[in-house]
């Protein structure tokens, strides 16, 4: 960056025009810094002073003035035997320094305008350098301070750098062409980005190349908000860096993507929450072939939905990195099955080849406990070797004895909602026997489920919001158990266990177009304040009856909010 300190000191000493250069850039993107860093111990280097503050909180030309004088008097360097001269000429303005306050102080209190404008006078040879001209909440005040800085450069030999983002600034690009000498804009490449925003953690060098596309996607360059992605991603990597049975490498790719993505939306595209974790959701954005009105999320979407609580986290809202469940797509490390089902055979080796054959027979024949997809789709490639004779044997006896096969196996379907995605069996055989079993886990999971998320909910409310939230946010959750079960849960809960519920359904029914999402619940909505109302009639005022009062007060808003929709249509 020292180039870039060359010219705007070149700019400044060409006398052909006034020197007042502005540093022009986006925010965030290390201009102070480089003022800080590059700039200031460059002019120090060739003997010239300069002086350095934000012109946030300005409210008036005075203050400018006043911040200009006591910054000019405060700095390193400058002398203030002017001003020392100038206190023992200004006793017929002002009265001397009060006990309680300094020379300066009392000069800048007691001057009036005439006095400040010999303030300035008295000083020359200082090159001013202001940030945050565009924050300055007055556009009049914008201009005032530029003329006054053109005035002061006539008067004095003072010379002026402004360090601004022209595109936030109230001044019309006329004017800005008019005032200054030159722009200077300033920008990083996306790997100098990347160098400093992670920099501080070495463990991210590795993922450069991701970070430098992803940041040229978005032509993202706002450090602030990079540096804190980068803090957010380096609580997610040590959260999963000792997870031995999961692909790391791959599952930081696809959190890095996210993170960024969701930080650049929050942050650089001020959209919200909710916004986010809508627009990112491709289930949710599913376009008819006529529909031409524009998509803005569908840049920032890819295969992988970001979860709620990974969005919050990123936006800020909350503190502590999720836990490992819910922080996001986590992969497992390839298997040797794998390996050998999407490897083609003739490119292996005849000994990995060998090894690769010897642990896939064990799996399909041998192994009880095994990967409902995964085993299918073993069953596919070993039909496939069998009818290009990669291996010996028969297809038509496989296939035969593959209903027995399958039979005697424990399927574990957990991969069932991400290895199915691009998921195709050829074989009507095997496809059949596939959707038989998978049916059968399905049901089997689906009871093992909500068995096992009722006994959680009923011991505590607490159990089980942040999971009910997570997986049922937009999808029917109070038929998940009978208006009967409910009852027993709550009857079971503490106030604050009954508290937190109600404020759950507030929340959850706050959104527009929530019959689409619940309409489901509706039956059950209703037999529950049916009965809690009948409870709450039976009970003496107090904690009890009043937790219940705002249940069925949340219930019936729901149902209010479903009934105003055109989407309802239940009777």
């Amino acid at each position: 960056m020292t180039q870039l300190s060359e010219v705007i000191t070149s700019l400044l000493d060409d006398r052909s025009f006034p020197p007042m250069v502005r540093l022009d850039g986006q925010w965030g993107v290390g201009k102070t810094y480089f003022v800080e860093k590059d700039l200031r111990p460059y002019l120090k280097e060739k003997g010239r002073k300069t002086i350095f503050f934000s012109l946030t909180g300005i409210s008036s030309l005075n203050d400018f003035r006043d911040k200009l004088i006591s910054s000019i008097y405060f700095s390193e360097g400058i002398d203030e035997g002017a001003f020392k001269g100038l206190a023992n000429n200004a006793l017929t303005v002002i009265e001397k320094a009060s006990d309680n306050g300094g020379l300066i102080s009392s000069l800048l209190k007691g001057s009036a305008g005439v006095a400040k404008h010999t303030l300035l006078a008295k000083v020359n040879n200082v090159i001013v350098i202001l940030d945050d001209l565009e924050r300055v909440d007055d556009g009049k005040l914008e201009k005032a301070i530029v003329g006054e800085c053109l005035q002061l450069i006539n008067d004095n030999n003072l010379e002026f750098i402004f360090i601004i983002n022209s595109e936030k600034s109230s001044i019309d690009g006329q004017m800005l062409e008019k005032a200054f000498s030159d722009r200077v804009y300033f920008e990083r490449s996306p790997l100098e980005v990347v160098n400093i925003a992670f920099g501080q953690y070495n463990h991210f060098d590795c993922y450069q190349s991701n970070l430098i596309e992803l940041i040229t996607k978005y032509k993202f360059s706002n450090l602030r908000i990079l540096k804190r992605a980068s803090n957010r991603l380096n609580h997610i990597y040590q959260l999963i860096k000792g997870e031995e049975e999961q692909d790391f490498q791959s599952s930081m790719e696809v959190l890095i993507s996210q993170v960024i993505t969701i930080s650049y939306l929050y942050y650089a595209c001020n959209k919200t929450v909710d916004e986010i974790s809508s627009g990112l959701d491709y289930t949710r954005n599913i376009r008819l072939p006529d529909d031409k009105s524009e998509d803005e999320f569908e840049p920032y979407r890819t295969i992988y939905i970001p979860t709620i609580p990974l969005i919050e986290y990123c936006c800020g809202k909350q503190h502590t990195v999720p836990k490992i469940e819910f922080v996001g797509k986590i992969f497992s490390k390839p298997c040797p099955i794998d390996r050998f089902m999407f490897a083609r055979p003739y490119q292996l080796d005849l000994a990995t080849f060998e090894d690769l054959l010897s642990q896939t027979t064990n799996y399909l024949f041998h192994q009880k406990d095994v990967l409902l997809v995964k085993w299918f789709q073993a069953c596919e490639n070993f039909r496939y070797l069998l009818e290009n004779n990669f291996v010996s044997g028969d297809v038509d006896d496989f296939l035969n004895q593959l209903e027995k096969l399958a039979n005697e196996k424990i399927f574990d379907g957990k991969e069932l909602d991400t290895r199915s995605h691009n998921f195709k069996l050829t074989t009507n055989r095997i496809n059949e026997l596939y959707q038989i079993h998978k049916d059968n886990w399905t049901v089997k999971n689906d009871i093992s489920i909500k068995n096992s998320l009722y006994i959680r909910a009923k011991e505590s409310w607490a159990n089980v919001d942040q999971e009910i939230y997570q997986n049922h946010r937009s999808t029917p959750f109070i038929k998940l158990f009978s208006a009967d079960e409910w009852i027993e849960a709550i009857d079971n809960w503490s106030a604050q266990d009954i508290g937190l519920f109600s404020n759950y359904l507030f929340e959850a029914y706050r959104s527009t177009n929530i019959a689409s999402f619940f309409k489901e619940d509706i039956s059950t909505m209703r037999i529950l304040i049916e009965k809690l109302s009948k409870q709450i009639n039976k009970m003496d005022a107090g904690q009890p009856k009043g937790s219940r009062v705002l249940i069925v007060k949340a219930l019936n808003y729901g149902l209010e909010k479903m009934s105003s929709n055109e989407d309802y249509s239940a009777h």
